[in-house]
């Protein structure tokens, strides 16, 4: 993603006017975003001027086609609104300056690979394994909530629109931090590949 991400931004044009672009990209399952608050944050987003692509899980097209069809029917006549089914392009993982989403892998590969924040909803996580606690290891993807970006209580879902503005805002200070996180967690970045090769060869 960080490689794209760099050739997408060395492709665009600086347009001041353009509309702030968000991507609700959250998990599968029971109580994801999109099922619990997707259309009161969609609505709040729009609202304000914001772009929105609503990209919901593959598993999520397979067993809630219904779902779906309510945010096309909503909202498909809206010119600032994409309901992307089909997830084999990352172009609007590419445009979005802000990510929406709860405790989906894409936080990861977003957050780190274009170095730009997100707005975590809340919801309750999605658990298979209960006893995942006697391990006594917290989940990376919740340690790292509060330095990737910000939390909003789905109760809260009216505040979005200004946590999205403040999180664009800050972009420069989240740049930075998430370029160091990325550092602290991901092994020889940039150069896995020769590293990776050499260990084999070793």
């Amino acid at each position: 993603v960080y490689q794209r991400y760099r050739a997408f931004c060395a492709e665009q044009v600086p347009d001041a006017d353009r509309p702030v672009e968000v991507l609700i990209a959250p998990s599968w399952g029971e109580r994801h975003v999109l099922e619990s608050c997707g259309m009161a944050l969609v609505a709040v987003l729009l609202e304000s001027g914001f772009r929105v692509t609503v990209r919901p899980h593959p598993d999520t097209v397979k067993s809630q086609p219904g779902l779906l069809d309510g945010y096309e029917k909503a909202y498909g006549a809206q010119e600032r609104f994409e309901l992307e089914r089909n997830v084999r392009s990352d172009a609007s993982m590419l445009r979005a300056d802000v990510l929406i989403s709860d405790l989906s892998g894409i936080v990861l590969e977003y957050a780190l690979g274009t170095e730009r924040p997100v707005l975590f909803v809340d919801v309750p996580p999605k658990v298979k394994n209960a006893a995942y606690r006697d391990l006594g290891i917290e989940p990376i993807e919740l340690r790292l909530r509060e330095r990737l970006g910000v939390m909003l209580s789905p109760d809260d879902i009216g505040q979005a629109a200004e946590a999205v503005q403040s999180l664009v805002q800050r972009k420069a200070t989240y740049q930075a931090e998430l370029a160091a996180i990325r550092n602290e967690i991901v092994y020889a970045f940039g150069t896995s590949g020769r590293v990776g090769a050499e260990h084999i060869l070793d």
